[in-house]
């Protein structure tokens, strides 16, 4: 008898790694901290972070299309949160975002549904999964943006990781999935 059981492990090989190589720095968590990020990601370099709580995802979304211009945003999360939001519609309102799609957590409409009922005001696609994942990605005229964090669409006053990554390989490779994930719901 085993502690452990493996024949229930999906075996398919549907599995896919990206891999971009970059120049990497780490930013700790400083006031100065996302404009360093986007000094860093100017540069073409991989961004390794921390927040400790000092600002949130929402606020480095913002200051990406500030710095790179207008673009397309997808992302996935498992919550979400009024106020980063409103800097969401403030964005598409002033023509930074000129689509909008997302993949939720399919229990969000009973976990946060003021939220959630906002969110469909700004939303061009979206659908929800079974999804823990948080990730946003940002495509302008000349750029592809991953972030890959462990925060939610919400104002964070917890320790928070993540990385910042310019480059089509990591971009692709999520935002098909997403652009795969909203294809299914609509057939």
């Amino acid at each position: 008898m085993s502690l452990f059981r493996f024949d229930d492990i999906d075996k398919k090989d549907d599995a896919v790694v990206s891999a971009t190589v970059q120049t990497m720095r780490n930013v700790g968590a400083s006031n100065e901290g996302i404009t360093e990020i986007i000094e860093l990601v100017k540069n073409n370099q991989l961004v390794t972070f921390l927040t400790n709580g000092k600002w949130s995802v929402h606020q480095l979304i913002v200051a990406i299309f500030m710095w790179f211009g207008k673009g397309k945003l997808s992302f996935t999360t498992w919550g979400l949160s009024e106020p980063p939001l409103r800097a969401l519609q403030l964005l598409k309102e002033q023509g930074y975002i000129t689509h909008l799609q997302a993949i939720l957590d399919h229990r969000i409409r009973e976990r946060q549904p003021i939220a959630y009922q906002f969110f469909l005001g700004i939303a061009d696609e979206y659908g929800f999964a079974k999804s823990h994942a948080k990730g946003y990605f940002i495509e302008t005229d000349t750029h592809k943006i991953s972030i890959i964090i462990t925060a939610n669409l919400n104002r964070n006053t917890k320790n928070e990781f993540g990385c910042v990554i310019i480059g089509s390989d990591t971009f692709d490779l999520y935002h098909q999935w997403i652009t795969r994930h909203l294809q299914t719901i609509k057939e």
